[in-house]
């Protein structure tokens, strides 16, 4: 179970490494989303929601909430990543933005 853990944390640690420095050392980023003046709120609720997710993860490892450990860590994930798609097009339709 820890090398499923590590793999999937260790990928997403990646990505998001990898975005960053492509957009904040090279000027290119990887995703093509542009949300003009709302770029900040976009980016900054994104890592305030995997930050949550984390502390959630965390939480439910320590309390061994569902039995296993493997779902102890990847159940908050995954909730946690369909709750961010959900917000970022709950936002987009609110100020009428477009992907």
């Amino acid at each position: 179970s820890f090398g499923i853990i590590s793999l999937v944390f260790g990928l997403l640690f990646g990505m998001s490494a990898s975005q960053d420095i492509s957009k904040y050392i090279f000027g290119k980023p990887l995703q093509k989303k542009d949300f003009g003046k709302m770029n900040w709120f976009f980016e900054h609720s994104g890592r305030m929601i995997v930050s949550y997710i984390a502390a959630v993860s965390a939480f439910a490892s320590i309390q061994n909430i569902f039995g296993n450990t493997t779902i102890n860590f990847l159940a908050p994930v995954v909730l946690g990543t369909a709750y961010m798609f959900y917000t970022e097009k709950k936002y987009m339709k609110e100020f009428s933005l477009k992907k």
